[in-house]
């Protein structure tokens, strides 16, 4: 067989290289914060800061009991925030989790922190769990592709009025003072009167 055609070789070849880059597209250093308090299925976790959806991993003891050097960790997801604390859901059995647990963002070679899923025909026929980790007894899917994070911003005005303080009075019609009034005071009724001027001195403002 010619192994410069071999499959098996060749599959190997691409997984070594795509693993490569992800490894040097990696941090020289990871940020991580403390668990400090764990309330049923709500731990709160200090000095890290990531975005809500984030994927961190909690560090859980070893064999010993203890968590230097441990290689355990179980998966969670950031929920919420307050002040300085967040809020974490684990999606894994924590059972031994103690204060001070390390916790760690899971960032992948793009600098994302969200949960990224696997996707694509390398799928099909495969049984996953609901954090994307194989339950059938074939091979990982870890290069497999992944969903990415897209941010869209959709904009929308609120207030269809215009800053008719920015105006001169004179170019302001009656019909334009009842609508912004009506619109701030939420009043259906006509304003009995209003008054439009400008002042200036050493603080310049428009009313």
């Amino acid at each position: 067989m010619n192994h410069s055609t071999c499959p098996h070789q060749h599959r190997w070849r691409k997984a070594l290289q795509r693993t490569s880059q992800r490894v040097s597209r990696l941090p020289h250093y990871r940020t991580s914060g403390r668990v400090v308090r764990a309330t049923g299925m709500v731990i709160e976790v200090v000095g890290l800061r990531v975005a809500v959806g984030s994927a961190c991993h909690i560090e859980l003891p070893g064999a010993d009991g203890r968590l230097n050097d441990s290689h355990k960790h179980a998966e969670a997801e950031v929920v919420g925030f307050s002040g300085e604390k967040l809020f974490l859901m684990p999606l894994e059995e924590i059972s031994g989790l103690m204060p001070g647990a390390r916790v760690t963002p899971m960032v992948d070679g793009n600098g994302h922190s969200a949960r990224r899923f696997p996707i694509g025909d390398e799928l099909l026929g495969r049984v996953l769990d609901g954090n994307g980790n194989p339950l059938d007894d074939r091979e990982g899917v870890e290069e497999a592709p992944r969903t990415t994070t897209v941010t869209n911003w959709d904009w929308s005005q609120v207030n269809s009025e215009s800053a008719i303080w920015a105006r001169d009075a004179s170019e302001v019609e009656d019909d334009e003072y009842k609508s912004f009034y009506k619109t701030f005071s939420k009043d259906t009724a006509d304003p009995t009167t209003w008054i439009h001027f400008k002042a200036e001195g050493e603080v310049e403002f428009k009313s």
